[in-house]
């Protein structure tokens, strides 16, 4: 294991293709300070073969230079792959998912990542130098709903919740709740 690292937790669905964005600065915009490793706790290949996990010496390298001799500028939207479009990467079961952040390169700075399976899946969520771009943070407008339902008997009840994300799918999870 690293000796400095940091980890985040995500959700989500076994099997479905995902793409990997950070929004990054490099130092003086020098290429010396434009790169991380990047693992994940269940991320496997399309064929189902463990991948860039955490606890092991596989790891993504996301690098903001997107060529040799392309030059940097403030700040900007990286994948992992260095001049074109990285692979989607795929986790091994539904649920909470952990994403470790690894120093590769000193001088780097980061402020959004997303891991997109629908809106940002084909194409980065701004540019690659100069970006203002800011991804909303699912959830956190005022356009939620609330609903009630009071339960008269002490029982079991199945809870089932969907979200629409528009552009960015349809999530549905299920659980049960117990009324004592």
């Amino acid at each position: 294991n690293p000796t400095s690292y940091v980890e985040a937790t995500f959700r989500a669905a076994a099997g479905v293709p995902y793409r990997l964005w950070v929004r990054m600065r490099a130092a003086n915009d020098a290429w010396a300070n434009d790169s991380i490793f990047v693992q994940f706790s269940g991320t496997v290949s399309s064929s189902g073969a463990a991948v860039t996990r955490i606890g092991t010496t596989g790891a993504q390298s996301v690098i903001l230079e997107e060529g040799h001799g392309a030059g940097l500028s403030g700040w900007g939207w990286a994948d992992a792959d260095y001049g074109g479009l990285a692979p989607p990467i795929y986790f091994n079961q539904d649920g909470v998912q952990t994403i470790r952040i690894q120093q590769r390169e000193d001088g780097l700075r980061i402020d959004q990542i997303v891991i997109s399976a629908a809106a940002h899946f084909s194409a980065a969520p701004g540019s690659l130098k100069n970006d203002n771009t800011m991804v909303p943070v699912f959830g956190a407008g005022s356009t939620g709903v609330t609903v009630q339902h009071i339960y008269r008997t002490p029982g079991t009840y199945p809870v089932t919740l969907t979200l629409d994300g528009g552009t960015a799918g349809v999530v549905t999870d299920s659980t049960a709740i117990v009324v004592r």
